[in-house]
């Protein structure tokens, strides 16, 4: 049976009880025959518009897995300024998926397991052109069987116990079992995201919501549902930009968790103890701002960072030259404990060491701030440029079509000073990159 099936199984549920009521039994006496033709009765009426409405829910529950998955990577992504609305829609979602919600997963598995969710989605295997609306009343109605909230639970592990099986059959095996991770609660985000999304759509068509008599079923609050509300705006309006992060996510070289998973335990332990220094200062997963320069204070920390380093100085070269990610984090430990000309040959290296475009510019912008903490204008200047032109989006510091940086002139404890040539006119304009951790790229435009 195909996964979608299964989905409009959980998203439905809530239809049993009111079927029950209406045929006038008692869930668990058995009877359900009754349930199963008053089911069948409206999914023929309204074949059509429940199909439409499974079809969007199923999507949209996927991606909520998705996000979930992604977590602080994604919101990593979102740090710009024009982002700030899309981020608190995302952060609300995520904030009330509640810590006994969250299949005991191993973080090393969530980009991996993320990666598979996406090719699933885009193999077609977690949809179908339509839903088996006979075979949906005939898996619904023994669930009249159930006379109680756990049960219902229990029937719904069963129900994804056989998408896990179907994931793992298309040799998803990390989707799979993940799938089967039962959080502490007892609750799956699939079925409580799908059921949401559903009661969504049919809210929003008046002849569905009154043929399914929505209108006369107790709503169930969820922990989830705010988070999930903020979601699904969030869904509607960027529906085509959450779909390019976590593209860039399932590509990202500098992911150091799914880097990890694929060393030895040594390296894990490692990585480990240099990801907790970083998380210390909430710079896991982000790019460098101004403010982590000298961030470390206590004298303990700063030994412990300078510890952690030279245990990744001990890597033999060429194993090292395996470990992007690793890099990467341990020039921001430097940054962070002040060694700035250590961190710039480390970034430097890291630029040439990465393909990836964007793995580059993240690089550059990187050396770009030991740079100037150094104050080494010339090289702080061809960080920026690099990390301009590789990713604009990301690391431009002010409108590059029409200013085009010349010098470095200073940097304070408000930003930098930039010589630029005016393209248009020709003009030297001084533009000012403001420091504003959190919105890097506001800027001063010239007078």
């Amino acid at each position: 049976m195909p996964i979608l099936d299964h989905v409009a199984v959980l998203a439905l549920r809530p239809l049993v009880s009111r079927a029950c009521t209406a045929v006038g039994i008692s869930s668990a006496e058995g009877a359900f025959t009754g349930a199963i033709e008053y089911l069948r009765e409206r999914f023929t009426d309204h074949g059509q518009k429940i199909n439409d409405a499974l079809r969007r829910a199923n999507e949209r529950a996927w991606r909520a897995l998705e996000i979930a998955l992604a977590g602080e990577s994604l919101l990593s992504r979102l740090d710009r300024n024009e982002d700030k609305a899309f981020r608190e829609q995302v952060r609300s979602f995520l904030d009330a998926w509640p810590a006994d919600g969250r299949p005991a997963l191993d973080e090393s598995l969530r980009a991996e397991t993320l990666r598979e969710l996406r090719a699933a989605r885009k193999a077609g295997v977690l949809d179908a052109d339509s839903v088996n609306s006979a075979s949906l009343a005939e898996r619904l109605g023994p669930l009249a069987r159930h006379a109680d909230p756990i049960a219902f639970i229990q029937a719904e592990w069963q129900i994804l116990d056989e998408i896990a099986g179907t994931a793992r059959a298309n040799r998803y095996d990390n989707l799979a079992r993940f799938l089967t991770l039962r959080p502490a609660n007892g609750e799956s985000l699939l079925a409580v995201s799908v059921r949401y999304f559903f009661r969504r759509e049919v809210e929003q068509d008046p002849a569905l919501f009154q043929g399914l008599d929505f209108a006369q079923l107790e709503r169930i609050g969820h922990s989830l549902d705010g988070g999930l509300s903020s979601l699904s705006d969030a869904l509607a309006a960027q529906s085509e930009r959450i779909e390019s992060l976590l593209d860039d996510l399932r590509t990202n070289v500098l992911d150091m968790r799914a880097e990890l998973a694929r060393q030895s335990q040594q390296l894990q332990d490692l990585g480990l103890a240099i990801l907790r220094a970083l998380q210390g200062h909430q710079l896991e997963g982000r790019v460098l701002r101004p403010s982590d320069s000298l961030s470390i204070h206590g004298e303990a920390e700063m030994i412990r960072a300078r510890e952690l380093v030279g245990r990744y100085r001990a890597i033999p070269a060429a194993q090292r030259r395996e470990l992007p990610a690793l890099l990467n984090a341990v020039g921001k430990l430097e940054v962070m404990s002040g060694d700035f000309a250590g961190a710039s040959n480390d970034f430097r290296e890291l630029s040439e060491l990465v393909s990836d475009s964007s793995a580059q510019a993240e690089a550059h912008h990187h050396r770009f701030r030991a740079a100037v903490e150094q104050q080494l204008w010339d090289d702080a200047l061809d960080a920026l440029k690099h990390s301009a032109r590789l990713d604009p989006t990301r690391f431009a510091q002010f409108p590059l079509f029409k200013f085009e940086p010349e010098r470095i002139l200073g940097a304070g404890g408000f930003g930098v000073a930039i010589l630029c040539r005016n393209r248009h006119s020709g003009s030297r304009v001084v533009v000012k990159v403001l420091r504003t951790d959190g919105l890097e790229r506001v800027w001063n435009a010239p007078s």
